[in-house]
């Protein structure tokens, strides 16, 4: 299997294992404490807001205004951010 269809096959996983986790808690929550409109509305703005962060994040990472590893390592670029504010003259 190559790569890339790995990392796709470890998307669906993730995204189904996010899916079945969210149904329990809204049969939950829609039982006793939200309306189920209220719960779509949450949702919707919790997505959105999750999309604007990605979007500024990878705007940050084009334009070099966060460290990004030129490899594509995430090793590397976590590595980066923890070094960032630690002085080298020791």
């Amino acid at each position: 299997m190559t790569s890339e269809r790995i990392k796709g096959h470890i998307c669906i996983l993730g995204t189904n294992t996010i899916f079945g986790i969210f149904i329990p808690i809204s049969k939950y929550l829609m039982g006793d404490c939200v309306s189920p409109l209220t719960l779509t509305m949450f949702r919707i703005f919790g997505a959105a807001v999750l999309c604007a962060l990605i979007g500024a994040l990878m705007l940050a990472f084009r334009y070099g205004l966060l460290p990004y590893a030129s490899d594509g390592d995430a090793f590397d670029t976590v590595y980066a951010f923890g070094e960032a504010g630690q002085n080298d003259s020791d």
